[in-house]
């Protein structure tokens, strides 16, 4: 048994295991922090169009959002995945509108390239939003 591919080996899992259980940050995520009074924000998009990895577009009803970097799925939809308190919640902004402001604790975007832990699901990129 040739033990040359042991390490590299060794060190992806040990990096992919730190990343799935403490987070990796990178210059690819954004995050909203609540850590301030929550001035201005009335509704989540409101907290959502503060962050810049998103663009945001249409009528306040119906959003059209988009993970910068995201291109388009086989499926035709451009929409990210959201992500509350660890349980996916669907793609589209329909799927957390009903989500108070005033329980929001943090907001993290992921980009397409940094979503793999979420495979295809997470192809369009990842909205990973956290309650108090």
């Amino acid at each position: 048994m040739k033990t040359d591919n042991v390490i590299p080996v060794l060190t992806f899992l040990l990096l992919f295991f730190a990343c799935t259980q403490f987070g990796c940050s990178s210059s690819n995520t954004g995050s909203v922090s609540k850590s301030e009074p929550n001035y201005g924000y009335t509704t989540l998009l409101d907290m959502l169009r503060k962050e810049s990895q998103l663009t945001i577009s249409g009528p306040t009803t119906d959003p059209i959002i988009r993970v910068r970097g995201g291109g388009r799925s086989i499926s035709g939809s451009s929409e990210p995945l959201f992500v509350v308190d660890g349980a996916e919640t669907g793609k589209g902004y329909n799927s957390v509108s009903s989500i108070d402001v005033n329980i929001v604790k943090s907001i993290k975007v992921l980009s397409p390239a940094r979503a793999g832990i979420y495979g295809a699901r997470g192809g369009m990129g990842v909205v990973e939003i956290e309650t108090k």
